[in-house]
């Protein structure tokens, strides 16, 4: 019998290698990484009129508890990562880790995670007693939203990675991860176009410009960077020669025929002024030329980019997706048999016995030696 030689396994030892498996770890892991993004996008849209935590004064809620220790849980498993790396060198280990890209985001979504935390459970529970109600006054109240909305963002990207279990969408992603790549340069042609055109047209457009750096700095790259995705806002920039010519209209003669109404507006400016005009049409000038190079040539040689990166990966999808995968269940075989944020158990478990066996255990052998 070619089986005798195999035992029968108990009850226990089946629950122990199903709960172990990498499949059901990946499931479990994702069910609780589900309920956090819930708890949290939840606990960012509403606001409730009562804090667990009010003999603190705290503004810290009933499902902060459960984000707080699954983020906590996550930190164990990222250094037990970093332990079980493939290298010897403590440092290529750490190097290795943060070279992939969704272990930086969970660094990155922690440290912010922790910051909002922290400005959250120090804000005091009244709103307006903090603060917050006055707009002009920005505190940890509003400081603490911001973070908390943008590391809502991270854990959101990061849950792509689950997506690359699958033989259909774990590809997509890869595309996703070259076309990013792809576009990070492509930004660096476009930046030149939008940079030569925003300040050419905003000094046209504001020839006696007072304003700080900061807002000139926002007000020639917004509306550049707009124009790509085809606002092109001819009365926005009617309204900008308007405002900066204005300021020089009373000093301004008239000596043919003045404007029936003397206000500045752009009619008045276009039809009764030299520069005015001259200003406005080349400005418009080189906005015909900049939508014609960004909008024409440089977008569809983007869409040229992003279809060769397509047939590329689309080639090599099978090979893309068993490599995915096998990398999946490589990573999950060395996660916890328990998921976020139960996973603290088992890493508590681990430190105790670890405690023990280095320091209670040799105690206790050397009173065994001394009797």
């Amino acid at each position: 019998d070619d089986h005798s030689n195999f035992r029968k396994l108990a009850v226990k030892e089946k629950l122990y290698y199903f709960y172990t498996s990498p499949v059901i770890k990946f499931f479990l892991n994702t069910i609780t990484y589900l309920i956090f993004l819930l708890l949290y996008g939840f606990g960012l849209l509403v606001n409730y009129d009562k804090a667990i935590i009010n003999s603190l004064g705290s503004r810290l809620e009933w499902q902060d508890l459960y984000t707080i220790v699954f983020v906590l849980s996550t930190v164990p498993v990222e250094i037990n990562q970093v332990r079980n790396g493939r290298t010897k060198s403590t440092w290529k280990k750490i190097k290795d880790h943060f070279g992939d890209t969704y272990n930086l985001m969970d660094f990155i979504a922690v440290c912010m995670f922790m910051a909002a935390f922290v400005l959250k459970a120090t804000t005091p529970y009244n709103v307006e007693d903090a603060g917050s109600m006055n707009l002009n006054k920005f505190g940890s109240y509003h400081a603490n939203r911001i973070l908390s909305a943008m590391c809502f963002a991270f854990y959101c990207f990061r849950f792509v990675q689950l997506f690359e279990i699958n033989d259909k969408i774990g590809p997509k992603v890869f595309m996703l991860k070259k076309m990013s790549i792809d576009l990070f340069f492509f930004l660096f042609l476009l930046m030149v176009f939008t940079v030569s055109y925003g300040v050419s047209s905003q000094a046209l457009l504001y020839p006696f410009r007072e304003t700080s750096a900061p807002e000139a700095i926002f007000e020639l790259l917004g509306r550049a960077y707009l124009n790509v995705y085809g606002e092109i806002d001819l009365d926005g920039l009617e309204e900008d020669l308007a405002t900066g010519h204005c300021p020089a209209w009373n000093r301004t003669s008239f000596p043919t025929h003045s404007p029936e109404d003397h206000s500045c507006n752009t009619k008045n400016l276009l039809n009764h002024t030299v520069v005015g005009r001259v200003n406005y049409y080349t400005c418009f000038a080189l906005l015909c030329l900049y939508l014609l190079f960004v909008n024409v040539m440089l977008i569809n040689l983007l869409i040229a980019i992003f279809s060769n990166t397509y047939e590329n990966v689309e080639q090599q999808s099978g090979i893309i997706y068993k490599t995915q995968r096998a990398a999946m269940i490589l990573e999950f075989r060395e996660r916890p048999p328990l998921p976020n944020p139960i996973s603290l158990l088992y890493f508590g478990q681990k430190v105790c016995k670890f405690i023990y066996k280095k320091y209670i255990k040799k105690i206790n052998y050397e009173k065994d030696l001394q009797k």
